[in-house]
């Protein structure tokens, strides 16, 4: 039971962090994004100047698979049915 409450109080905790991570962005500076992309990630990959992909540190993985989950979900729901069946 112990550590269900100590998981539960450190996922508390890990969004905590999450919630104030795009304010700390704004007012950091290039060296602190770069400390604070490291600290949430493990590999960030960069395509035609832009984040085409990213691997979420352990710690912060549950969050990120909820947010991919629930935003795939959303897409397939909004996805226009086409007839692409002849």
């Amino acid at each position: 039971m112990a550590s269900t409450e100590s998981y539960v109080s450190t996922l508390g905790e890990l969004a905590e962090f999450l919630s104030s991570v795009a304010r700390a962005w704004n007012e950091a500076n290039q060296e602190q994004r770069n400390k604070l992309a490291r600290s949430l990630f493990q590999e960030i990959r960069i395509g035609d100047k832009q984040v085409v992909a990213v691997k979420a540190q352990a710690e912060f993985g549950p969050f990120f698979r909820v947010n991919y989950e629930e935003g795939f979900s959303k897409r397939l729901k909004k996805r226009p049915r086409g007839d692409s069946n002849p």
